[in-house]
């Protein structure tokens, strides 16, 4: 692990401290480490019902396995990122995730409330300070023009981790009972920290000119840091404010379970969209906040003040009305906009922070995660996609309502029967488990393995691109179809990072590529989708267009220098 000086921004000439390639490789691991995080930290939350079930936990006792990790995550945030600001953002992250990840995985063996309440306890541990520490890493290593987006994205991927917690939570649970689900969750981290030891730190920023007279460095960071009164109050009002959305996000499955009869993997489909509602709101409010900052800095705070009142007033009144006084439909909308309206602190309170702390003590500082606005464009275009997602589900014909909330409902027989392929093909796959059992095989020895509970007993797929390429084609023809996407991933970013940054058209094109490369892949995963002669078309259609591009620009250049 190479350590390289940076020093108030100062950074190489092409803006990259540590090289374009190694900062790019450093934001990627970070950012699906964040993911990691707040996917460890949310699991419990649809896993309430369940647990309380088993084991006969009052709403206290519930709320107490939350509340814990917040508030080890808060006396332990700032002793950690000092100590990752003055020693090494990279080693203190491998320890961070190495911890949370364990943690995690130690609540699959609890057996009593005391057990996972001290599990609980060093999953928070290992997530203290991993976003301040993973925000500093992120503006060390990147230019001052890039830092904005890819800080915006870094806290957006911790909106998407708390989704996938709660839905990947309540999915296991009822599949394979709740215990399960921590160990399945906790897996990824131990991975990904694995993989962080080849991420490169840079030197620790000096504190010079202001170097300590006396007390040494923790006394001195201290100070610097308590002397703004700006930082303590945004801090006191962005943790309270805090305190709204992590009780929202917390309690609204097992709510809508008890009050609202619904089943708890649905429960947790519809807290999932009020959670991406906040990140879309977080995005608003960062830029009205920026928008209003421009004419006079103290406004941003005011406007803060005021949202913040208003989420009081909408959520308020929402759960103090009783059903007569309020139908089920119309109070969910009301909690969607308060949930909307709650993240209001998230992305001002962090920037205010930011502004205000010194270069050297940047984890420190940031001790209130936020989503940073992108630029005008990329936001517009994000919020514009959430609001579509909200209104094309809540609003949207009712078969489409029906699909999207049992996408994740082991009991739906659409979804009974993926697994029951899914099963039957992994059976297949153990007795031909090299080259496995030839292409377009399946379909001649599948109705050996089929489950007796199946539907089908007859199909040539599986329902799943990889168990498919496992299947017909075994270990190593896995490993091949999975080297050539690697491959594509690898190279096409070779070629984006290459374009000007001016060719914003082309640069659009390929990263296009890339996410409709990214789209194929996921949809995969419930369909075989490379089965079908069109769709594959397509893919490799995708998949040739960053070349297309780059041969498109380097022939343009090549004309230009000719004239």
């Amino acid at each position: 692990m190479n350590l390289l000086q940076v020093e108030n921004g100062a950074s190489s000439g092409n803006g990259y401290p540590v090289g374009r390639g190694q900062a790019w490789f450093a934001f990627a691991m970070t950012m699906a480490l964040m993911m990691v995080d707040y996917l460890d930290r949310q699991v419990i939350v649809s896993l309430f019902p369940h647990i309380k079930a088993e084991w006969g936990l009052s709403d206290t006792q519930l709320g107490a396995l939350v509340s814990i990790v917040s508030v080890t995550v808060a006396l332990a945030a700032l002793p950690v990122a000092l100590l990752a600001d003055r020693w090494s953002r990279v080693r203190s992250i491998v320890v961070m995730a190495t911890v949370w990840s364990l943690a995690t995985i130690s609540c699959l063996f609890t057996r009593n409330y005391g057990q996972l309440m001290s599990a609980r306890a060093l999953v928070g541990l290992g997530e203290a300070g991993y976003g301040s520490v993973g925000a500093a890493l992120i503006a060390g290593l990147f230019p001052a023009r890039l830092r904005a987006g890819l800080l915006a994205a870094f806290f957006a991927s911790a909106s998407v981790g708390s989704v996938l917690g709660v839905m990947l939570g309540g999915l296991i649970a009822a599949r394979w009972g709740w215990q399960a689900a921590f160990g399945v969750v906790g897996l990824p981290g131990l991975l990904l920290a694995l993989m962080y030891l080849k991420v490169r730190d840079y030197r620790t920023v000096a504190l010079a000119p202001a170097q300590p007279e006396s007390g040494g460095v923790a006394v001195f960071a201290v100070k610097s840091l308590l002397r703004s009164r700006t930082t303590l109050w945004v801090c006191l009002g962005a943790a309270s404010q805090l305190i709204v959305v992590s009780a929202i996000w917390a309690w609204l499955p097992s709510f809508l379970n008890r009050f609202h009869g619904m089943a708890p993997d649905v429960a947790g489909v519809r807290a999932a969209l009020v959670v991406l509602i906040g990140a879309a709101g977080s995005l608003v409010w960062g830029m009205v906040v920026d928008r209003v900052g421009t004419r006079r800095s103290r406004l941003r705070l005011q406007v803060m003040a005021g949202m913040c009142v208003l989420t009081m007033l909408v959520l308020g009144a929402t759960f103090a009305a009783t059903a007569s006084e309020l139908p089920n439909g119309a109070q969910f909308m009301l909690i969607a906009l308060g949930g909307f309206l709650m993240t209001c602190t998230v992305g001002p309170a962090a920037a205010i922070v930011l502004d205000v702390t010194h270069p050297g003590l940047r984890a420190s500082g940031a001790a209130v995660l936020s989503l940073l606005p992108l630029t005008r464009k990329g936001r517009w275009l994000l919020l514009a996609g959430l609001v579509l997602l909200a209104i094309g589900t809540l609003g949207g014909p009712k078969h489409l309502r029906e699909r999207f909330l049992t996408m994740g409902n082991p009991e739906d027989p659409t979804v009974k029967e993926r697994v029951y392929m899914w099963r039957s093909g992994l059976a297949i796959w153990r007795e031909h488990p090299v080259l496995g059992v030839g292409p377009g095989e399946l379909k001649r020895v599948y109705e050996r393995y089929a489950l007796p509970e199946a539907v089908k007993k007859r199909t040539g797929h599986v329902h799943n691109t990889p168990l498919q390429m496992l299947v017909e084609r075994g270990a190593l023809g896995l490993a091949a179809w999975l080297w050539i996407w690697g491959a594509f991933f690898a190279r096409a970013i070779v070629v984006l990072r290459r374009l000007p940054e001016e060719a914003t058209s082309e640069r659009t094109l390929v990263v296009g590529s890339l996410a409709a490369i990214v789209g194929f892949l996921v949809a995969g995963l419930s369909e075989f989708n490379f089965g079908d002669s069109e769709v594959a078309m397509v893919a490799w259609a995708m998949m040739a267009l960053p070349w297309v591009v780059q041969g498109t620009v380097e022939a343009s250049s090549r004309r230009m220098e000719r004239a």
